[in-house]
């Protein structure tokens, strides 16, 4: 009987280290066209400030990786190498990741982590959202040129056209991200849309509020939820209103040199927040164009401001597509100054500084400009 415990003991030992010692997660990852040697850092994103944070790294073999560890509950996550980051969930199970570097001239997107619930899903949204965006890009691309001829022939039947077009590819953008905020707000994956939102400033403190209710507790108590909790609390109005005095500022341009607002002020200026990123931005930029190519001999300044990463796809769109005014990149502060919550915005102000206009970008910004110059 004594050897019987004793062999039961050892068992129990055995099992409890062995449970002890399991990994609630498994990462293996693959890369191409990414380094050997590179560090891999897995990041988790804390909610109370908003930053992804590191838990582990590890070095890329024979372009391979792997990470295993414990975790409670479900985290939002990404992993960065250099400056590229790849977001997934961390969750417990077998994760297959297949990171993929790709030049943004690319129209398909080969990076995936899946092998969970929660990955799957997020991997098969992403996949589709990727693929809308491709053909959207390749729309654009592939009509750039005769776009341009449109607007210096001041085509304005070519450019309506265009316009239409346009907005059919982003608006089945659109279309298929606010489906799944509607239809599934109890998703990890609606999460990570309405931060997005947010952090992008893409959507109004009422509608991120009305969102964000419905979501269940569990998933509000989760990191990105707690962090989107954080952000809504964080969002104002818009501070600047017509009749206001434009509040100065200043940032860097492509080369490094500083643009102030009211040193460059002109008869009629336009304020213009926006991102290359952004489809409605992309969609809506040949307005300004138009404008800026008619009336900048008889007075008009822009001043375009990027929300978001001084990056190389700011610079390149600027050169691509001829965005030939002033520009500059603005992680945070002019932003909050105008009180922002949605892009593309813009503000024209007169001579003075004074905001005449504030809009979203349409199609009669060529005649509200016409009008304000003749005033």
């Amino acid at each position: 009987m004594k050897y019987i415990f004793i062999f039961f003991s050892a068992l129990f030992s055995i099992t409890f280290l062995t449970a002890q010692n399991r990994s609630d997660f498994n990462i293996n990852g693959t890369v191409k066209n990414i380094d050997n040697h590179q560090i891999v850092y897995l990041r988790t994103l804390k909610a109370d400030q908003n930053i992804f944070v590191n838990i582990d790294s590890v070095k890329i073999e024979n372009g391979q990786f792997e990470f295993q560890g414990n975790i409670e509950n479900i985290s939002y996550a990404s992993f960065y190498i250099g400056k590229d980051k790849y977001p997934f969930f961390l969750e417990k199970g077998n994760i297959k990741a297949n990171l993929e570097k790709t030049n943004q001239e690319e129209h398909e997107v080969k990076t995936s982590v899946t092998g969970t619930k929660t990955n799957d899903e997020f991997n098969a949204f992403s996949q589709k959202l990727y693929k809308l965006q491709s053909e959207t890009s390749q729309y654009r691309d592939k009509n750039q040129d005769e776009l341009t001829n449109a607007i210096l022939n001041q085509d304005q039947k070519k450019l309506e056209q265009f316009s239409e077009e346009f907005s059919k590819y982003v608006n089945k953008i659109s279309t298929v991200i606010d489906q799944q905020l509607a239809n599934n707000p109890n998703s990890y994956t609606s999460l990570v849309i309405l931060y997005q939102k947010i952090e992008s400033n893409l959507i109004s403190k009422s509608n991120a509020d009305a969102l964000f209710s419905k979501v269940k507790p569990s998933l509000k108590n989760s990191n990105i939820g707690m962090t989107i909790s954080k952000l809504i609390d964080e969002m104002e109005l818009t501070k600047v209103r017509v009749g206001d005095i434009a509040p100065d500022f200043s940032g860097k341009n492509p080369q490094g040199k500083t643009i102030t607002l009211n040193n460059n002020l002109g008869k009629v200026t336009i304020v213009h927040f926006w991102a290359p990123w952004c489809p409605a931005c992309r969609a809506k930029i040949h307005f300004l164009q138009e404008a800026y190519l008619n009336f900048k001999q008889k007075g008009l300044n822009i001043i375009s401001i990027c929300v978001g990463e001084d990056g190389e796809e700011w610079r390149s769109e600027i050169k691509e597509y001829q965005l030939d005014w002033f520009h500059i990149s603005d992680l945070a502060p002019i932003q909050d100054l105008y009180g922002i919550q949605t892009i593309p915005t813009l503000f024209i102000l007169d001579k003075n500084g004074k905001v005449l206009e504030i809009n979203n970008i349409n199609k009669d910004l060529y005649n509200t400009v016409q009008k304000h110059l003749n005033n």
